[in-house]
């Protein structure tokens, strides 16, 4: 998504629906700072928490190589919110609703499930 407001939003929007998923934890978002958006704590209950957030029916999610590696290591659980509404405000503000929510407790991706799309090149001396 090209538009860096309208990406902001959509992201938000889904980081607000996935909190909703654990009303009895206490939530951090960390995803300024981790490689995952939010922390869920519940007594000594950890639970680290990748959001995706799309406007269209998402059939597969971008990961980085940090992300993955941290599901891998620590417990996870993956939420996708995709089929967003948005509509842009005459302010230049985005409004967004609805949302299919997809939830995927202690998940762990698959090699065989990855597929990379972009490569670093190192150039040549």
């Amino acid at each position: 998504m090209a538009d860096p407001i309208l990406r902001k939003a959509i992201e938000d929007h889904a980081v607000r629906l996935a909190r909703d998923l654990y009303p009895a934890h206490h939530i951090t978002d960390v995803g300024a700072t981790c490689s995952y958006d939010l922390r869920a704590v519940k007594d000594d209950e950890e639970i680290h928490i990748e959001v995706k957030g799309s406007t269209g029916s998402a059939d597969t999610v971008e990961l980085t190589t940090n992300e993955v590696a941290h599901a891998r290591t620590a417990r996870t659980d993956l939420v996708v919110i995709d089929q967003i509404n948005w509509q842009r405000q005459p302010d230049g503000t985005i409004l967004t609703s609805g949302g299919r929510c997809r939830h995927w407790t202690t998940w762990q991706p698959d090699e065989a499930d990855l597929s990379p799309t972009r490569y670093r090149y190192t150039l040549p001396t």
